[in-house]
């Protein structure tokens, strides 16, 4: 009978790998006596781009918005202390919907091939110290520990500080997500052999069942459904854009670590 399924992947296409969702048909047909099947596939990518932008895009910046409104209504009632605190929410919130919004401009520039990189020394304090001004923030809200490590004498990359920045910061991000009240993130840097490799640790590892799709374009290890293009997207620009790689290891003894392995600079 008929069948229908769909099938995410990850081809390698002029030594680079690429991300694809496919729509598969199979179909019986009979010439004569004899049984065949005609399988027809279909690209559908920008469908289900399109289909998670609408669900989940516009859903988050909606919702950030809405949360505004309601702090904003209630600000010309609040008393010295409590207007203190629905300021520093309202900054967090702002900050948030900055993000999303360029963070889906990035991505479709970088999906597309029209992103303008510029690699050149990059110090990686300054890039630790974004990351932190933000996510600070995000982990004290989540009460986890977020704890930045850079060796003695800072280190710097060849790369470009808006990739590098986002990059960073997604995978600090899932981080925090995975993690609960209590719990520590570890991000830290080194170099070895020419290369800066920067780590992302949290101590929850990642389900069996998605490890080997982690970086498709879809994939998420959320219980509701995510986007899925967080770690896909770490990968797009790192490897495509920034001449770098990504890896990850993830066990019960040791949680989940994130590695980014870019090219470094005498600065």
């Amino acid at each position: 009978k008929r069948q229908y399924g769909e099938c995410n992947m990850i081809v390698e296409r002029d030594q680079k790998e690429e991300s694809l969702s496919l729509e598969v048909f199979s179909n019986p047909l009979y010439l004569g006596d004899q049984l065949f099947y005609v399988l027809s596939i279909r690209d559908i990518m920008t469908k289900k781009n399109e289909h998670a932008l609408d669900r989940t895009f516009f859903h988050d910046v909606l919702n950030s918005i809405s949360s505004l409104r309601g702090l904003i209504d209630i600000l010309p009632q609040a008393d010295e202390e409590e207007f203190e605190a629905i300021h520093g929410r309202l900054k967090l919130i702002v900050t948030q919907v900055i993000d999303e919004i360029l963070f889906q401009r990035e991505l479709k520039y970088a999906e597309t091939g029209h992103m303008f990189v510029r690699l050149r020394p990059l110090p990686l304090q300054k890039v630790f110290s974004t990351v932190r001004d933000f996510y600070g923030l995000v982990a004290d809200s989540q009460e986890v520990i977020l704890h930045f490590i850079l060796p003695d004498g800072n280190l710097h990359a060849n790369s470009d500080r808006l990739l590098l920045v986002r990059s960073l910061s997604n995978l600090v991000k899932n981080a925090l997500e995975s993690s609960g009240p209590g719990d520590e993130v570890v991000v830290a840097a080194e170099q070895i052999d020419g290369k800066v490799a920067i780590t992302v640790q949290n101590r929850r590892p990642i389900p069996d069942s998605v490890r080997s799709s982690i970086f498709q374009r879809f994939a998420t290890t959320k219980k509701e459904r995510g986007r899925g293009i967080g770690t896909y997207s770490v990968k797009l620009f790192v490897e495509q854009y920034l001449e770098g790689k990504v890896e990850f290891t993830s066990s019960e003894l040791d949680g989940t670590i994130f590695t980014i392995l870019i090219p470094a600079s005498e600065a």
